[in-house]
């Protein structure tokens, strides 16, 4: 294993969260796509409602004060560098910021190392550990029963892992219903002032590029890798890609949606670094 790497057995003592800690580039237990960065939002916010639960106290109506166990909670989970100021702090990782409590108030928020490093302020860290760990739990738990979330959220049964002929068949049908729902987010992205580009299968707006790619199982039966999936990938020249997938349950309109948050959340930093 890497020396950087974090393995979950060698930050259970609290004494390990250090500055050099917070600043070093970590790995995570796990990749920070879209999807399972969503994931873990779910788990902060309902792990923030439930410690206001515990000390008796309303319903948070937002995520304020939250930003020392989301930032130790998404180091844990995805890896990167902690940063930020009195003020607020969040993550940073292969370069993109990342503010998993959504606090856009202090997105200008810039880097003072005096406070990251001070004694009282890691303490504070460390009192975060106990709960943040329970989460990393929880996260882990969600994760696991959702490998193979595209298969159970279409009618509910598993996916027959152990009969080879029978999943391949499952998974060429549910590919084939993604093939189906292509056509109409196609449309829906053309209708939303995309263009397409043909030469490289792509489509583009206000300077964002979007990739659409999707499992083939004649290709990945033969590698032994069946999994069902369609996802677009946003990026610009500038900015580290996000992908949103394509999830069954879920309306075109909704997948579309989230495509041009993508698209318009990239340009914007583009403009900002014009």
């Amino acid at each position: 294993m890497n020396a950087k790497q974090i393995r979950r057995e060698a930050i259970l003592r609290a004494e390990e969260i250090t500055v050099g800690w917070l600043r070093a580039e970590t790995y995570g237990q796990h990749a920070a796509t879209a999807e399972q960065v969503a994931i873990a939002r779910h788990v902060l916010v309902d792990g923030w409602r439930e410690r206001a639960r515990e000390r008796d106290q309303l319903p948070p109506q937002d995520m304020a004060g939250s930003c020392k166990f989301a930032t130790l909670f998404f180091k844990l989970a995805f890896g990167g560098m902690i940063e930020g100021a009195y003020e607020h702090q969040f993550n940073v990782l292969d370069g993109c910021k990342f503010d998993l409590s959504g606090q856009d108030l202090y997105a200008d928020v810039g880097f003072d190392a005096e406070f990251l490093g001070n004694e009282e302020h890691l303490d504070s860290l460390r009192s975060c550990l106990p709960r943040v760990l329970k989460w990393m739990s929880r996260f882990d738990g969600l994760l696991s029963r959702r490998k193979w979330a595209p298969v159970a959220m279409f009618d509910g049964q598993p996916l027959p892992k152990r009969d080879k002929g029978k999943e391949r068949d499952w998974t060429e049908h549910v590919q084939s219903l993604f093939a189906k729902r292509y056509g109409a987010l196609r449309t829906a992205l053309l209708d939303s002032g995309f263009s397409y580009d043909a030469s490289s299968a792509r489509y583009d707006r206000d300077g964002a590029r979007v990739w659409y790619v999707a499992g083939t199982p004649s290709i990945q039966g033969a590698l032994d890798l069946l999994t069902p999936y369609s996802q677009f990938t946003v990026k610009t020249v500038k900015t580290c890609h996000e992908t949103i997938r394509d999830q069954l349950h879920r309306s075109t309109d909704e997948v579309v949606r989230s495509i041009i948050d993508a698209v318009e959340e990239q340009t914007e930093v583009l403009l900002e670094a014009a």
